[in-house]
């Protein structure tokens, strides 16, 4: 997913706000990354169930 900087400069806030906005932005960037995580240990987690009901 990509970012969009504004075309102009906006005011900037207090330090604690730009540090809250800076860890939002990191977040919202490994959300994909924690996404492919949790269904890679889901698939996994099936085929071991599929595996322990077929025997």
């Amino acid at each position: 997913m990509e970012v969009r900087k504004p075309n102009r400069e906006l005011p900037k806030g207090s330090k604690s706000e730009t540090k809250n906005s800076e860890q939002l932005l990191k977040s919202i960037e490994s959300e994909p990354e924690k996404i492919k995580q949790k269904q890679s240990e889901i698939e996994i987690e099936l085929e071991r169930r599929f595996r322990r009901n077929k025997i």
